[in-house]
């Protein structure tokens, strides 16, 4: 229950990245003791058995989620990511293998089968979710049948050319969004309840990732003046820098860090400003003090926090 609340808190980002050498550590005693207690025994006459389970789990697992992505809305490329992370099965199916052949319910090949399903699956979504992209790439025409393409392209998502693109409309993005004119914005979000917002807002989106290919293209960050994105995955950054950096005529780049390691990589990647939580707050606030000495900003800093709290609070009990 505590996990679960601070997995849901504005702090969880802060608070994974604290404890990551801690919970780096405990997973790798996890590990090594899972796998001194792995049962193996003769193979013969599994291979055929262990091949089906493999492939029912690398194939079917991935297209269950599309199915049900595709149903809420996400784009394919979204869809297509998220199944690729659960094509394997738990290493708690081991021990729960392990559990059921100690009490008697399981037999030794049967421990056998769930443990080379298990290394065969886990293996392999390793380089599925290495080489996704590349995947994607290749797939991307017959994915099409899992994307719910009325729903995700009606309302003011558009192929349009903004100045201004911003990537990622919740919290920061918001923020940023309600201090810049609609008429320069393009806003791109992967978050169907998000395009749901921003289509009764009138704003112009484009919903999906902006590494998709095709979300790129419709962008048009080569006719654009500044983007900025508020992804705090350092992955997502470089790959979209990259992407930007290969453009003939290249946008002023802004990306979000959420450590002083992660802002260092990206500046030496070419972004052209970080935005590090701590330290632009900081700078805001202090040049807000600074031209208003009377505090008198405040009362107006204060009603406009106040009022998009209350925005937030309708929008989760609409949800």
């Amino acid at each position: 229950m505590a996990g679960i609340a601070l997995a849901n808190s504005s702090e969880h980002f802060q608070i994974a990245n604290r404890i990551r050498s801690l919970r780096d550590f405990f997973i790798l005693i996890f590990f090594v003791i899972l796998g001194s207690s792995v049962l193996f025994s003769d193979f013969s006459g599994l291979g055929l058995p262990v091949l089906v389970l493999s492939l029912f789990v690398l194939i079917g697992n991935p297209l269950i989620v599309l199915v049900i992505m595709g149903i809420l809305g996400y784009r394919k490329r979204t869809s297509f990511m998220a199944g690729v992370t659960v094509a394997q099965i738990s290493e708690f199916s081991l021990v729960l293998a392990a559990m059921g052949y100690k009490v008697g319910h399981l037999t030794e090949a049967e421990v056998s089968l769930v443990t080379a399903v298990g290394i065969l699956t886990i293996t392999a979504s390793t380089y599925l979710i290495l080489y996704s992209d590349r995947i994607f790439k290749v797939l991307a025409r017959p994915l099409s049948l899992f994307e719910r393409r009325e729903s995700a392209e009606n309302g003011r998502e558009t192929d349009v050319r903004k100045p201004i693109i911003l990537i990622g409309a919740h919290r920061t993005g918001q923020s940023i969004a309600r201090n810049l004119r609609k008429e320069d914005l393009l806003i791109i979000d992967f978050d169907p309840s998000v395009a749901a917002e921003l289509k009764r807002q009138g704003q112009d989106h484009l919903f999906g990732e902006a590494t998709d290919p095709e979300v790129f293209e419709r962008a048009h960050f080569d006719t654009a003046k500044l983007v900025i994105s508020t992804s705090p995955d350092l992955a997502d950054s470089l790959a979209l820098l990259e992407e930007l950096n290969a453009l003939p005529s290249r946008p002023k780049v802004i990306l979000r860090a959420e450590t002083e390691h992660e802002a260092k990589a990206l500046y030496d990647a070419g972004a052209d400003y970080v935005l590090l939580p701590h330290f632009t707050s900081g700078q805001y606030l202090g040049k807000t003090i600074a031209v208003d000495l009377e505090m008198r900003i405040l009362e107006s800093l204060k009603a406009k926090d106040l009022e998009m709290l209350r925005r937030n609070e309708a929008s989760v009990l609409n949800i």
